[in-house]
């Protein structure tokens, strides 16, 4: 998994690119520790440029929405099998879910 964060105003926007599985935990947290300290109001995972996630790789957006108290995030333009995986999970009972 590769990522880019972009921060706009109090919006944290994280492009992933991908694979989103166990392989990808450790760069997940070290992720997670600087989205903790930038403390941004709301928080935005762009998936479009994720190929593939596992149940392991849900389990770590369900850890930084916990992990973040209170921050609305949004996952923005699943694709194929992420976006059928989100929809089988009912993904959308935790996270708002943008699809441009």
């Amino acid at each position: 998994m590769q990522y880019k964060v972009q921060n706009d105003g109090n919006i944290a926007l994280v492009v992933l690119e991908g694979q989103l599985d166990f392989s990808a935990n450790d760069t997940f947290e070290k992720l997670l520790d600087t989205l903790k300290s930038s403390k941004p109001a709301k928080l935005v995972f762009d998936l479009s440029g994720l190929t593939t996630i596992d149940s392991v790789g849900l389990g770590l957006l369900y850890i930084a929405s916990e992990d973040l108290q209170g921050v609305p995030v949004v996952l923005r333009n699943p694709q194929g099998y992420v976006a059928r995986l989100l929809d089988l999970t009912d993904a959308s009972k935790m996270f708002q879910i943008e699809r441009m």
